[in-house]
């Protein structure tokens, strides 16, 4: 089977990617008045940021100063010039149907700001990525760099 070596940007944002990556997001208390007339506080804490959340954060982090804006070069260019890697997983579960479509195997390891900027510039953009078979033995990098 031979792997790609570009996808849109489209394609990419839509699959599963490395969860450590994920930020916790403080839950508000809600103050309601119960039924005997007293007030209640509901809620509070932590959660982990949804799939949304997380990309609109590293299209976020991709505009500040520490990414040059990311964006912005991207734009410029035209292209993402550093390769996004992606994890390619053994299928845990061969034999049953996958609804989700998700099952290929494929997980963004490294350049989420990239897939993000990308979407945001032209979701049709193709950008190029990288195959790694993340054997659990080896450190794969994550720290992300200007247009990577």
């Amino acid at each position: 089977m031979q792997l790609q070596m570009f996808m849109p940007a489209r394609e990419l944002i839509e699959l599963p990617f490395y969860e450590p990556d994920r930020e916790y997001v403080e839950i508000p208390e809600d103050e309601y008045i119960d039924a005997d007339g007293e007030s209640q506080w509901e809620g509070g804490g932590e959660r982990q940021e949804d799939n949304d959340e997380f990309w609109d954060r590293k299209l976020d982090e991709s505009y500040l100063h520490d990414f040059d804006n990311l964006v912005q070069d991207i734009q410029e260019s035209g292209q993402v010039t550093m390769p996004v890697k992606l994890t390619v997983d053994e299928d845990p579960f061969p034999h049953l149907p996958d609804p989700t479509g998700h099952r290929s195997g494929l997980r963004v390891r490294q350049g989420h700001h990239r897939i993000a900027s990308a979407v945001e510039v032209d979701p049709d953009m193709e950008v190029p990525v990288r195959h790694i078979v993340d054997d659990g033995t080896r450190w794969i990098g994550n720290a992300p760099r200007r247009n990577e």
